[in-house]
């Protein structure tokens, strides 16, 4: 069973190390991370890297069914709190993290791809003319999206629209 830990600032290493000495090799550990590119002031780039959920890690062994087991889990050096809902939501978490690995490079980081719209799932315009207006994507073309609000079918231009809308 999978469960979601809220680690410490800088203490990802010791609990990924207390996590296997307790668990042993039995214990799976997903932490997926982005690899971007950011322009400093000098107009060059630098590369960086970062955990895509921030500081929440996934952990799945066959003892976390038992709740006394995962409750142990908060006395481990490095964690926060754990996430109470985790036992509740486990198809989902199985279908992130598949999403996750399905979408990573052979060094382990989350393409870009993973961020891809999904045709007919809806998103919320944030700004513009169409502002809170929810829309569904039809067809996701090279540099154009054909989508529809309402009933009414439009096509928009890629360029823009990705800092103008929420999923």
């Amino acid at each position: 069973m999978w469960t979601l830990i809220k680690f410490k600032n800088n203490k990802i290493k010791i609990l990924q190390k207390e996590l296997n000495c307790k668990f042993g090799k039995e214990i799976k550990i997903y932490l997926p991370k982005i690899r971007y590119k950011i322009f400093n002031k000098k107009n060059k780039f630098s590369i960086c890297e970062k955990y895509l959920l921030g500081d929440y890690i996934f952990c799945h062994h066959e003892k976390f069914k038992n709740s006394h087991e995962v409750k142990k889990l908060n006395f481990l050096p490095g964690v926060k709190y754990l996430l109470n809902s985790y036992s509740n939501n486990q198809k989902e978490i199985k279908s992130f993290i598949d999403r996750c690995e399905k979408n990573s490079d052979e060094k382990g980081f989350v393409k870009h791809s993973f961020f891809e719209l999904i045709k007919l799932k809806e998103y919320q315009f944030l700004g513009g003319p169409f502002s809170n207006f929810i829309f569904k994507v039809l067809e996701d073309q090279k540099n154009k999206l054909k989508i529809s609000i309402e009933n009414i079918e439009l096509v928009v231009s890629k360029k823009n629209i990705f800092e103008s809308f929420r999923i």
